[in-house]
């Protein structure tokens, strides 16, 4: 058959340039590799005139004979296979009996090194030594500097490379290498450059390294390479900042042997990356060293996710932020991060579309409403689709509500797709409404009008279609419309509902025969039916009801999956079918999936057991990795030992080096995290590559809680025959005096003999403040460096083990573990919180390095801590120490006798205007006490830096007022705070603010502040505080004041409004708003103040259009209402009608 069909297709003067970019080879070669007799292969040329040619007997014949003699047959039609083979025997762990046949089969040697040459990405990706050697490769020097990064990956290339050329043509390559992570290849190269270097070969890298060669000691390997020019030695500290290694960043930055760029722009990039972690001890480090005077850093546009963390502790060293123009690319700020921006300088230094953009993002509560508002008027809608969408998709109507409808109208076809996509109804339904207002039905507009109606056809639930089929009336009832779009969705439903509402179809029918009854009768059981499967599907899905094997999984049915995949895998046999497992196999990979997901180990041992050696361990690794990236979690330990039993743990040449070092460590801390030592010992012992890895999480937590349950049910009232010799206080529970931790300590023993030492991680465990410092374990790891002592200082000095010190260290444990600081010590911020380390520091006069910490006991409200160290500086005053503070006392710690002791003290250096800020806004009620002292020291207050957006107690304003003057005091500030703090007993102040308002030609309010004003003025009825706005500032707020006003029953203010209104929504004939202004008539029950309010608005209450529409408009909330209500507005309504039908 083979060649009949090359006679009949293939002409003889084919040229061989034909490139397929597929591989036909590679399924057969591996098919063959199954097939250990390739004597049956032979049944294939039962029908042919020649047989293929055999150079041996029939018992020393090659497996590979029948692929040889379609390559050999394809050559003589013209087609060259042999380069296509030559790649697969490569990728096929380098075999080497084809590849000599490729060579054998050129009568030129040249040929095909000529050939090896067209294939040297092939080589170098795949090539192992044997493969070299065999094929003769040489590459020359020019071939060799075009290399690439798979030559960095490919250890056996690199040395055979290596010991032809010698090392100067590899130099570049170091860069490619550090990129992969490769270490093998990275120690071969370090260690010839190391060794054959001369003063004349000089080379440079990037700084770019891969994660998992990203430590201390390979950093200083690195750069102590002879003649090495790290030009890239910035680009390597963003890259250490990126992975949060501060050891190594302590080490470049302390070391004067590297010398980072002067160039300030590279210093700002270092603060950029820092505020991107959530680490906010990076940024501390890089500020004191490269910034120590108050800096304004620039956001760049395409700057990522700001964290809160390391963004307050920027502030708190007294460095601002500003935004580059344009910022449509950069990611939605977080809202504790708004706040902090907010509250430390204002809302105007954010670009407005970022500001829209993170309030959608993060949307929360009603305050991210008002602020979006605040925005959104002044905004000019250039780019607001992005922002529509995702709020169409979470359902917020609220934030839709911000916008004006005809800018949403223009992305109909999107909004109304992502809304019934996420199923968010109701938020179709306000689209729709919008839609009916803004585009016309004409037949100009019917292909929006197609679009929408399209989108209709996603919806599930008949009930919801039908709802919005009726409310678009308008547009379904046009034939038109409903027959283009009932043609192109080949869908019925759209049919089926144009024709109930088509007015030849509205006559009164029986019941039986109205196509919605009828449906909902005859299909009740099975909706209830549905929706029960939909809600508690374990509980209702019967044996009949399974229709597919992972049903059966899910359903931990394991009898039933073995029954069936039985009959499916003897199909597979009678059939001859071969098994291929990798990532396109779409039948079994998603029922591996399902597996795994559901810990069901029972079922994974059938089927690996079933099909014994055929699954590759290369794929199986690789899956697990893909399915734990896609789908977080930890599987259970059953999954782990079987694969390990099955052997698909160990190391595979297929794999490469992220995947399988992401299997490593996903295996080790899952033995790890349960505890399970023998496991843990066979995986170490199976996999050389676990040994020497460093565990980058504390994974020790469940184990120290499990085995602490395990002490207190054994010492229950139920099990006191067993606990009557437990009643000391020590760390033992059984008889034989042996620790409860000792599964621990031994798990940390086993994988200290592999070199793993995760003593680092136990220690920050057992310091946490939910252990309250375990003893016992901190003493087991002193004692694991008994044999030098040393070792265990630089243990608890080293950068994270000092921090949990620092910050969850009791006095018990200090003293256990003989803590004492080194000569130069950097103290956290967090170290505030922990008065026995502060105590113990002070006892040992190590107190002047824990002065800095008084900013952060004052800012977080330590005040324990914050005595203690002012105490401390009292004792030190003679020795004239200079401490400042930033002034920021937290309200819960504030008092007169803690601001005359900050005062009193010479040493401190206190930033007054910020400890005035903090007096005035912590609301509480003896802050005149705080203020009065500071008077009494000749103090006055400047308000340049004072918060805006937080008002003053008015008490503190009138002793402001009363020490310095009413112009002294901003007009924001003033008016803010004595309008949102109103009392009538300071009623005069605002008369006082009024004068001072009206004296200023112009005053500037931010928005958010204007907006509070005019809120509270209208709440509390100050109508002389309104009439110091202009109509700009109250049109912008819509009918929202005149609805406060009312509902605080505050009448005339709302016909004050009413008034102010008129003349600008009257001569634009602004429909809409008079309805929503008459709809707060609702909630005015005085029968005179609704006629008041009614007939100052004549021209609009007579207006029939308005009137209709706010009777339709009212909801059914108002239900108590709603009869009283209508009976007012038919009574008030009819004195002013004239129409024809009055008469009657």
């Amino acid at each position: 058959m083979f060649d009949q069909l090359c006679k009949d297709c293939l002409d003889p003067t084919t040229t061989s340039q034909l490139n397929y970019t597929h591989k036909p080879l590679k399924a057969l070669i591996k098919k063959l590799n199954r097939n250990t007799s390739g004597s049956k292969n032979h049944k294939l040329f039962n029908d042919q005139q020649t047989s293929p040619p055999i150079n041996n007997n029939n018992n020393n014949e090659s497996k590979y004979e029948i692929l040889y003699y379609m390559v050999k047959r394809l050559l003589e039609y013209g087609l060259d296979f042999r380069y296509k083979l030559f790649s697969c025997a490569l990728e096929d762990s380098n075999n080497q009996e084809i590849l000599k046949w490729i060579k054998d089969s050129h009568d030129n040697i040249q040929d095909f090194k000529r050939q090896c040459q067209s294939l040297s990405s092939d080589i170098k990706r795949y090539a192992n030594t044997n493969t070299l050697r065999l094929i003769e490769f040489d590459p020359n020097p020019s071939f060799s500097f075009s290399f690439g990064l798979y030559l960095a990956d490919n250890y056996d290339f690199l040395s055979y490379v290596l010991g032809i050329h010698g090392h100067r043509h590899l130099f570049h390559l170091l860069d490619d290498v550090l990129l992969l992570g490769n270490l093998e290849c990275t120690n071969l190269l370090i260690e010839s450059i190391a060794t054959h270097a001369t003063k004349d070969d000089s080379f440079t890298i990037s700084g770019e390294i891969h994660t998992s060669l990203m430590t201390l000691d390979f950093v200083k390997r690195l750069l102590n390479i002879k003649n090495n020019q790290v030009n890239g030695l910035d680009k390597l500290v963003v890259s250490i900042i990126k992975l949060q290694k501060l050891d190594i960043l302590e080490y470049i930055l302390l070391s004067s042997s590297y010398a980072i760029s002067n160039d300030p722009a590279i210093h700002h990039t270092f603060i950029l990356e820092s505020l991107k972690i959530d680490n906010p001890i990076f940024i501390e480090i890089l500020l004191d060293k490269f910034f120590p005077l108050s800096t304004v850093f620039t956001i760049p546009n395409s700057f990522e996710m700001i964290d809160p963390h390391p963004l307050g502790s920027l502030y708190s060293k007294g460095h601002t932020i500003k935004f580059a123009l344009g910022c449509y690319s950069m990611s939605p700020i977080p809202k504790s991060s708004m706040t902090l921006i907010i509250n430390h300088q204002s809302i105007q230094i954010v670009p407005s579309w970022l500001v829209i953009l993170s309030c959608v993002h993060f949307h929360e509560d009603d305050t991210d409403i008002q602020l979006l508002k605040d925005v959104v008027s002044n905004y000019n809608f250039n780019k607001i689709q992005d922002v529509l969408t995702i709020a169409c998709a979470k359902g917020l109507i609220q934030v839709l509500e911000c916008f004006p409808a005809s800018k949403i109208s223009l992305f109909c076809d999107k909004l109304m797709q992502e809304a019934i996509k996420n199923k968010q109804f109701k938020v179709a339904c306000f689209l729709v409404d919008i839609f009916i207002h803004q585009i016309p039905t004409s037949l100009s507009n019917m292909g929006d009008w197609l679009f929408i109606l399209h989108h209709l056809n996603r919806i599930e639930d008949e009930g919801e279609f039908e709802m919005l089929w009726n409310q678009l009336v308008s547009v379904t009832t046009q034939w038109t419309i409903t027959a283009t779009t009932t043609y192109t969705t080949t869908t019925t439903t759209m049919n089926d509902h144009h024709n109930k509402i088509d007015n030849n179809s509205l006559l009164f029918k029986s019941i039986l025969n109205n196509y919605y009854l009828r449906t909902k009768i005859f299909q009740h059981v099975q909706h209830i039916h549905g929706q029960l499967i939909g809600k508690f599907y374990y509980l209702v899905l019967k044996e009949h009801e399974m229709t597919s094997l992972n049903d059966y999984i899910q359903l931990n049915r394991t009898d039933l999956f073995i029954k069936h995949f039985d009959k499916v895998y003897q199909t597979i046999q009678s059939n001859g079918i071969k098994f291929d497992f990798n990532h396109s196999n779409k039948t079994f990979i998603p029922l591996l999936e399902t597996i795994f997901r559901n810990d069901n180990d029972i079922v994974l041992e059938y089927l690996l057991q079933r099909f014994k050696g055929e699954l590759d361990a290369e794929e199986i690794q690789r899956f697990v990795v893909s399915l734990q990236h896609e789908h977080p979690r930890k599987f259970s330990i059953g999954v782990y030992w079987v694969l390990m039993r099955h052997k698909y743990h160990l190391l595979v040449g297929g794999v490469d080096v992220a995947t399988r070092s992401t299997f490593v460590d996903m295996f080790l801390s899952m033995t790890i995290w349960v505890g399970d030592l023998a496991l843990c010992d066979q995986f170490c012992k199976d996999c050389p590559d676990s040994n020497n890895r460093i565990i980058s999480v504390r994974i020790f937590k469940t184990i120290i809680e499990r085995l602490n349950n395990e002490q207190l049910l054994e010492s229950s009232p139920t099990n006191t025959n067993n606990n009557n010799n437990n009643n000391n206080n020590n760390n033992n529970n059984n008889n034989n005096n042996e620790s409860r931790y000792k599964k621990l300590f031994d798990m940390v023993k086993k994988l200290l003999e592999y070199g793993i030492d995760t003593r680092e991680e136990l220690f920050q465990d057992a310091l946490d403040e939910s252990y309250t410092n375990n003893q016992e374990i901190l003493k087991w790891i002193k004692d694991s460096y008994v044999e030098n002592e040393n070792d265990f200082f630089c243990f608890c000095h080293y950068r994270l083990s000092e921090l949990s010190i620092q910050c969850n260290a009791k006095t018990d444990t200090l003293q256990l573990i003989e803590y004492y600081p080194p000569h130069k010590i950097h103290i956290y911020p967090y170290t505030a919180k922990n008065i026995d380390y502060i105590s113990f520091m002070i006892g040992i006069n190590e107190h002047r390095q824990l002065f800095k910490l008084l900013t952060n006991t004052l800012d977080h409200g330590y005040l324990e801590s914050a005595n203690l160290l002012i105490d401390q500086i009292y004792m030190l005053e003679k020795d004239q120490v200079d401490i400042a503070i930033s002034g920021i006392i937290h309200p819960s710690i504030i008092s007169l006798d803690l601001v005359k002791r900050l005062m009193s003290l010479k040493s401190i250096k206190a930033n007054l205007i910020q400890l005035v800020q903090t007096i005035i806004q912590s609301q509480k009620t003896d802050i005149l006490e705080p203020l009065y002292f500071l008077y009494s020291k000749g103090h006055t207050i400047k308000f340049e830096k004072l918060n805006q957006f937080a008002p003053m107690p008015i008490e503190s304003l009138k002793l402001i007022i009363d020490h310095q003057s009413i112009q002294s005091v901003p007009p924001c500030i003033a008016v803010f705070s004595c309008v949102c703090n109103y009392h009538e007993d300071y009623s005069y102040l605002v008369a006082d603010v009024v004068e001072l308002l009206k004296s200023k030609k112009y005053f500037s309010m931010d928005t958010y502040s204007s907006m509070s004003v005019l809120y509270s003025a209208s709440e509390k009825g100050l109508i002389n505080v309104l009439d110091c706005f202009s109509e700009s500032g109250i049109w912008s707020l819509n009918d929202s004041l005149i609805r406060v006003a009312i509902r605080n029953k505050q009448i005339k203010t709302a016909c004050y409004l009413v008034e102010r209104y008129f003349d600008y929504y009257w001569a634009y004939g602004n429909h809409e708003s008079w309805v929503k202004i008459l709809g707060n008539v609702f909630y005015i029950d005085d029968e005179d103040e609704f006629q008041m309010f009614w007939n100052l608005l004549s021209p609009i209450t007579t207006n029939y259009l308005i009137i209709s529409s706010l009777i339709r408009r009212i909801s059914s909330d108002k239900t108590l209402l709603i009869s009283r209500k209508i009976d007012k507005i038919i009574k008030y309504y009819s004195l002013f009608y004239n129409g024809p039908e009055k008469s009657l």
